[in-house]
């Protein structure tokens, strides 16, 4: 992950006192209404220093004290609430994809005010998608009349390797020409506030971590399926990106040591050379192609990438074809899986993936095929397998979380 930050210091929100600001702010959230006595208490603090940083806080708009202080039972005042004032501030939440980007507008609670999507041709060039992106968003800001000042800070996944130090990206097959290219810069200029910028497998998992299927884990791989593969892993509540941002890549991993268990595979092709080929939209069009000339049937009219969603589903219902597709995807998935869970030991394990999600079938063959690779180790039914919760959502309102993360979580300078 990456912030970049303005080199104003009237408009970065760092110029919160860093560690002690986001502290108080954080647990004014979590608790919803508390007291300076025991807002102090809870951050061991003095109440001193507790009152000079939330009337510092109050006066930015970021939270507000609430409360008419009247008596109790033994003639005492009660004490005013601080909570965080949704409107004190608001964040932008972006997922930028191969044909289109969605932008959230989100107050500094996470609450979504107004969403928007823009499309592009495939391939597009970075400038022309920067001024589509850059056009919307002030659209959506003079349509909320949000002052400008009030921005606090933009989460942007993108898919492909980010480079922490830049915020540019290193790798970037499916945005040919962004690589190397100066990317997280150009929203920092044209808006003077804070960007994070992040893989987009990584910042879905993010958002299925805080929000979804793994809100009570502390830790939790994600296994993304969609016109290919990826993996976002948390550790101890930390989302793990390695140094160049690459952990996950499993796509990248050689078919090599593989080739034996996958000569009969309707997803392999001898061609093919790593695992993310196995799982293209496309390959799996030619899995169903495969079954229903083995088991001789004819494929449906509307048989096609767009639908696929629609056949997986067909597997809950019996049909063969559909079962047949699953039960070839589901080896080399179990295999990438089963390793993942030995080497890393999380306690859930949540599969992602829109064409196929839903599908009993799916998870259950997926299931058995994963217990019977570690049936020889210690670890067989320690991780739960579970579909997402978010699903088309997650990487959006992990962007979204990300941001946040700018107000919220201590920043240490190195």
């Amino acid at each position: 992950m990456l912030s970049r930050f303005t080199d104003n210091p009237k408009r970065d929100w760092r110029f919160l006192k860093e560690v002690n600001e986001t502290r108080l702010l954080d647990l004014i959230r979590k608790e919803d209404g508390i007291s300076r006595t025991e807002l102090a208490k809870k951050a061991k603090m003095s109440k001193t220093a507790v009152s000079e940083i939330i009337n510092r806080l109050i006066t930015t708009g970021l939270i507000k004290e609430e409360g008419k202080g009247e008596s109790t039972s033994s003639g005492g005042k009660r004490p005013t609430k601080l909570f965080i004032d949704p409107n004190g501030g608001y964040i932008f939440g972006l997922q930028i994809k191969r044909t289109k980007a969605l932008i959230s507008l989100a107050d500094c609670m996470g609450n979504e005010v107004s969403r928007s999507i823009i499309e592009y041709e495939a391939n597009p060039d970075l400038q022309t998608t920067f001024e589509l992106l850059k056009d919307s968003m002030q659209s959506m800001m003079r349509e909320k009349k949000f002052n400008t000042e009030k921005l606090i800070g933009i989460g942007i996944g993108v898919p492909g390797m980010v480079d922490a130090k830049t915020g540019n990206l290193i790798l970037a097959e499916t945005l040919q020409g962004w690589a190397d290219q100066t990317f997280a810069d150009r929203f920092v200029e044209n808006f003077n506030a804070p960007v994070v910028v992040d893989n987009d497998i990584n910042i879905q998992t993010w958002g299925e971590y805080l929000l979804g299927a793994g809100e009570q884990q502390n830790d939790m791989i994600l296994v993304h399926i969609g016109d290919g593969i990826g993996a976002g892993i948390i550790e101890n509540e930390v989302l793990v990106r390695g140094i160049m941002g690459g952990s996950g890549e499993i796509g990248y991993l050689s078919l090599k040591p593989y080739k034996s268990i996958l000569k009969d595979n309707y997803f392999y092709h001898p061609e093919q050379e790593y695992v993310g080929q196995l799982f293209s939209r496309l390959n799996t069009v030619k899995a169903f192609e495969r079954a229903y000339n083995e088991l001789d049937m004819s494929a449906p009219s509307s048989f096609e990438v767009k639908n696929l969603k629609t056949f997986f589903a067909q597997a809950d219902l019996g049909d063969e074809a559909a079962k047949k597709v699953i039960d070839h995807m589901a080896i080399m998935l179990a295999v990438l899986c089963s390793n993942m869970i030995i080497m890393l030991n999380s306690s859930m394990l949540v599969i992602s993936g829109s064409e196929f999600n839903y599908s009993q079938y799916f998870l259950q063959k997926l299931q058995e095929e994963i217990n019977e690779y570690i049936a020889v180790t210690p670890l067989q039914r320690s991780t739960k397998i579970v579909y997402g919760q978010l699903n088309s959502e997650a990487a959006l309102k992990g962007a979204v979380s990300l941001a946040l993360d700018i107000l919220y979580k201590p920043f240490i300078r190195k």
